[in-house]
């Protein structure tokens, strides 16, 4: 079964919101390189060519390059062929993070198919000191586009500091 770059690569384009930072420059659509291994460690591994899942479970730490994720749990979907997949979900203590861009939520879940990423539970992303806060974020991979949500009753949350000169 081949793991594909997707489980990487979803997290990170939730951190595109916060390129509207001024003087920042576009966080690129391929953080992590294709060709680098994916190293994964968990408690526990379960695979269920059935129904064509892999899960890993407890305290499970995925790394790829600078990239790293951190979940109590992390199930990925992929197609009959074992080459693509379809459908992550990272549930407990999410937490993503690449240099100084950090994500965090109760449950993160990418969808290949319609190319987004959904955290959802206490979402925030941090970029260096600048933070969005809400229930749910939302983030449109292709279309570069995000929609952060706050609970009922809870509004969304934003923090941005001024870029600093020369930079």
């Amino acid at each position: 079964m081949k793991f594909s770059l997707v489980l990487l690569l979803m997290i990170l384009m939730i951190l595109i919101p916060v390129n509207s930072i001024p003087n920042e420059t576009p966080i690129e659509k391929k953080i992590v390189s294709e060709n680098q291994p994916i190293h994964i460690i968990s408690d526990r591994m379960e695979a269920d060519r059935k129904k064509d899942t892999i899960s890993f479970i407890g305290n499970v730490i995925v790394q790829q390059g600078d990239l790293y994720i951190y979940s109590e749990n992390v199930t990925a979907v992929y197609n009959e062929n074992g080459n693509r997949i379809k459908e992550i979900l990272a549930k407990g203590n999410v937490r993503l993070v690449q240099g100084d861009k950090i994500a965090s939520s109760e449950e993160a879940f990418f969808n290949n198919t319609e190319r987004t990423i959904l955290l959802v539970g206490n979402a925030r992303v941090w970029q260096g000191k600048n933070i969005i806060s809400g229930e749910r974020v939302l983030y449109y991979i292709d279309e570069d586009k995000s929609i952060v949500e706050g609970k009922k009753g809870q509004r969304v949350k934003a923090t941005i500091y001024p870029a600093e000169k020369g930079r």
